[in-house]
């Protein structure tokens, strides 16, 4: 799995929707037959693939339940919930592996909108030339890649 598209820059109480629709007016093209996963909090579309509401969804409610899915529509949501599972790992590697993205840091916002873009260009990197690497260990390094302002000053 690789990133294809990437829009960072947006406040954290934007909705989920709205940057959807901003994203879809100025640069995001969704090729004919594509689709994006997405969440509940999205519409539904002919280019999202979102789950069926009311109908079981998480993970951990197919294991408390132990059975298997009983139609189509919870196949589609145990499937949806699986890939979604992947994606939401690979954002979980790049906080951890890259820390500066889980919280607050001391940088511009500019800079901070700057950081998952490098990040998704160095996973897809790493994803071409390395993909038998499921552990990133592109990222096992980080004190290469954390850069404080006694080093960002003395360089300059």
């Amino acid at each position: 799995m690789q990133f294809c598209y990437v829009l960072s820059g947006w406040e954290g109480s934007a909705s989920d929707n709205l940057i959807f629709e901003s994203a879809l007016t100025t640069s995001l093209k969704i090729p004919d037959k594509y689709f994006f996963l997405a969440d509940a909090g999205f519409p539904s579309c002919k280019t999202l693939l979102v789950p069926y509401r009311g109908v079981r969804y998480h993970l951990r409610e197919w294991g408390v339940a132990g059975q298997r899915p009983q139609d189509c529509k919870e196949l589609f949501n145990l499937r949806h919930s699986q890939l979604r599972n992947v994606i939401e790992r690979i954002f979980g590697s790049a906080k951890n592996k890259l820390p500066v993205m889980g919280r607050s840091a001391p940088y511009s916002l500019e800079a901070q909108a700057a950081f998952f873009p490098a990040f998704a260009a160095i996973y897809n990197f790493n994803r071409i030339h390395n993909p038998d690497d499921t552990n990133d260990s592109i990222f096992d390094s980080t004190e290469s890649l954390l850069i404080s302002d006694t080093q960002a000053s003395s360089s300059q």
